[in-house]
């Protein structure tokens, strides 16, 4: 089974991981009071209604990352700079407003915050290969290659950063940390904290704009479906544990990698369809799954997207239940 080492794993560089050496604090918010004068968050103004009101709000100072964009709102809802020195307990203010929400990755920068400031607005944009910036996952069949495509790079989200990082090399490890000491961020989907220490060892970083190569995105791709994967395992163990609790992390993981082929092969695309036909398979037996049976049948050959049919599937299973216990 892949999976992700635990809490407070140190991300290095692909040709260079590891285990981390030395026990480190259980959380982010940890890592931020340990970063102290030469702390800052980073937080992500899209998960707010009004993250510039509601820094003024909690008494701390921020700075868009976006400054002068010529949409406001899309400044409102782009990244803040919020250095942790203004005020003593800034951190604590930090965390109780960003609440569970994944909005905040926190950076620990010693030149101070107008080189952090500067570093990080070049740091917004990067450039993919064309066909990932399509939305493609892998590169065209025909083998034909075409000029990288410059995207915005969500670096102020952590989930973004759980993803990418470890698929990266020294040279861009160099490039995105630039004159930090030190990253950290809550990675849900990839086991929690995560840190990534600037290395003397690196390579000094180049100019321009960060570039991620073919084969990392392809190495994203993976790490993302495993992610998906592992949410709905956990999906499973919260809603099927009749089935979920008997089995193994390595037997769950082979169920979950078994019940998406089935839900590609009926038409289902999205993960929350997915995970509700896993969910139907487990507590099946994969009886659900059985070709010409009805779900099979009505999925594959009625009018509408599989995906909005099996919603309905599953409500005229509730409601069928329920006149079955009524009568009862």
């Amino acid at each position: 089974m892949t999976g992700e080492t635990p809490t407070n794993e140190v991300i290095r560089p692909a040709a260079a991981a590891g285990p981390a050496e030395a026990p480190f604090p259980v959380g982010l918010a940890e890592r931020a009071q340990a970063f102290g004068e030469t702390g800052y968050a980073v937080i992500d103004g899209g998960l707010f209604d009004d993250l510039p009101g509601a820094l003024r709000r909690a008494g701390l100072f921020g700075r868009s990352l976006f400054l002068d964009h010529a949409d406001a709102e899309i400044e409102r809802a782009g990244p803040w700079l919020v250095p942790l020195s203004r005020a003593g307990d800034a951190p604590e203010r930090i965390f109780r407003l960003v609440g569970d929400r994944p909005a905040v990755v926190i950076w620990s920068c010693a030149a101070g915050e107008p080189a952090l400031y500067r570093h990080l607005r070049s740091l917004n944009l990067v450039r993919i290969p064309a066909w990932a910036a399509a939305g493609g996952s892998t590169p065209p069949e025909d083998g034909a290659e075409a000029p990288d495509e410059t995207v915005m790079f969500r670096h102020w989200d952590p989930r973004v950063l759980g993803a990418l990082m470890p698929v990266l090399d020294a040279g861009q490890f160099a490039r995105i940390v630039g004159p930090a000491s030190e990253v950290a961020y809550w990675a849900e989907d990839y086991g929690g904290l995560k840190r990534v220490i600037a290395d003397p060892d690196w390579p000094v970083a180049g100019g321009g704009l960060l570039t991620v190569r073919a084969e990392q995105i392809a190495l994203l791709g993976d790490r993302r479906v495993d992610a998906s994967r592992q949410r709905i395992m956990s999906f499973l163990r919260d809603t099927a544990p009749e089935h979920a609790s008997h089995r193994s992390d390595g037997e769950l993981y082979q169920d979950v990698v078994r019940y998406e082929a089935s839900a590609r092969e009926v038409g289902l695309t999205s993960e929350r369809s997915f995970g509700k036909w896993a969910h139907l398979m487990a507590m099946s037996g994969e009886a659900i799954a059985v070709k010409d049976g009805p779900a099979h049948r009505y999925l594959t050959t009625a009018p509408g997207r599989p995906d909005d049919k099996l919603e309905t599937l599953i409500a005229e299973m509730i409601a069928v239940a329920r006149h079955a216990e009524r009568g009862a």
